[in-house]
């Protein structure tokens, strides 16, 4: 089924298989019900439009103009945005950029290693 297509024709089962893509080791049930009704919220056309320009729009050549430090963390498992075609295409192209590695996270690194996160977040901060 077309992503977007399938925002209109099945919604839920949209969201429902992106949100188990989102995870390189199993949720809690209630942490997936929790983004499934989150997405549930959303506009079926803004859904529908987001899943369109992330698979339209090329924006590698905006990369050069950005000149203050950037943190990329990206989980190495991410089916949605693979690590190879996203997180070392930023780093490529973003001058002053640091990239680090979630070994145990796909998309939802914010919750497969939080404590990592966190800790990546503090330090860049500094």
């Amino acid at each position: 089924m077309d992503l977007a297509q399938g925002c209109y024709e099945d919604r839920a089962k949209v969201s429902s298989d992106f949100g188990d893509s989102m995870f390189h080791s199993a949720p809690s049930p209630e942490l997936k019900d929790w983004l499934q009704n989150m997405s549930m919220e959303s506009s079926p056309q803004a859904m529908a439009d987001s899943i369109e320009a992330v698979g339209e729009i090329d924006l590698r050549s905006d990369l050069a103009d950005i000149s203050v430090p950037t943190l990329i963390c990206h989980g190495v498992h991410d089916e949605a945005c693979p690590f190879e075609l996203t997180a070392e295409k930023l780093h490529d192209g973003i001058e002053n950029s640091e990239l680090v590695p979630f070994e145990e996270s796909s998309h939802a690194l914010f919750y497969e290693e939080k404590e990592k996160l966190n800790q990546e977040l503090t330090e860049f901060s500094k």
